[in-house]
């Protein structure tokens, strides 16, 4: 009986992982080196694994599994693109120190419409560089998704995030850097039309050609944006106009504070 027992733990791998062994369930620390032995740990990953994915180049790593609690760990590894098909289920899955760069897809990090995403984080990744259409970092193409990503970096893409269509339930978006962004830091080209909640806070965004962040408004008195604590440099706003950083028409819960714009609030 583990009913009363205390778990501590720092993130939510380690919560998982504690939990896990207390249930019974040793969790397995599995290595791999190739896109074959990436796609069966996948396919046989229970809560707590980590996959670990040493140096080697995987290509575009497709997910269309149902994982719950586990964790995918780059070491060095080369990857072009992460694409989560409409049949995957990811549940309190974590992509970690992973290295992405060159795909020539709609994204580097693309969620198909379909897809069940909830609780996902997305922590100290670095997406570099998109020669497809939009060339976008991440692409988010369904709106029941709950993810945060966290400490990541994304770099000399058009669009740091670009969504059609779709504001995602809660998209968190905290400690990350964008940089030589060619237009919008993000373009979620839709509306708030339930409880939906996005949160940028204490990101930074340097070079940026095209403005931070356009939403095209909201149709629910529910919908919150959060920008916080965010620090601007040598960018422009939506079509070199430095009033345009933020398009959020018609805002119903917006907070905006303790921003800096090259170094003044």
């Amino acid at each position: 009986d583990i009913s009363g027992a205390a778990i501590q733990a720092d993130n939510m791998y380690s919560a998982v992982r504690a939990f896990t062994i207390l249930s019974g369930n040793v969790p397995t620390d599995v290595v791999v080196t190739d896109t074959a032995a990436l796609e069966a740990a996948l396919a046989n990953a229970k809560a707590g694994d980590l996959v670990i994915l040493e140096e080697g180049n995987y290509g575009t790593i497709a997910i269309d599994e149902k994982l719950n609690g586990v964790t995918i760990l780059g070491n060095g590894a080369e990857i072009s693109g992460i694409a989560i098909a409409a049949a995957a289920e990811l549940k309190n899955v974590t992509f970690s120190g992973l290295d992405v760069s060159g795909a020539s897809g709609s994204a580097l990090f693309s969620i198909a419409s379909g897809a069940k995403v909830e609780d996902v984080l997305v922590e100290d990744c670095t997406f570099t560089g998109n020669a497809g259409n939009p060339q976008a970092a991440v692409n988010i193409g369904v709106k029941t998704a709950k993810i945060t990503f966290s400490s990541c970096e994304f770099n000399n893409t058009k669009y740091g995030f670009y969504n059609s269509g779709i504001v995602p339930q809660r998209l968190t978006i905290e400690g990350c850097a964008f940089k030589n962004n060619s237009s919008w830091a993000m373009l979620l080209n839709n509306y708030f039309n339930g409880d939906e909640e996005v949160s940028v806070i204490n990101c930074s965004f340097d070079n940026c050609a095209g403005g931070l962040v356009k939403i095209l408004g909201t149709n629910s008195a529910e919908g919150e944006f959060t920008f916080v604590g965010n620090k601007i440099t040598n960018s422009k706003g939506h079509d070199g106009k430095e009033a345009e950083w933020l398009w959020i028409m018609k805002p119903a819960n917006i907070t905006v504070s303790g921003n800096t714009l090259d170094g003044a609030a």
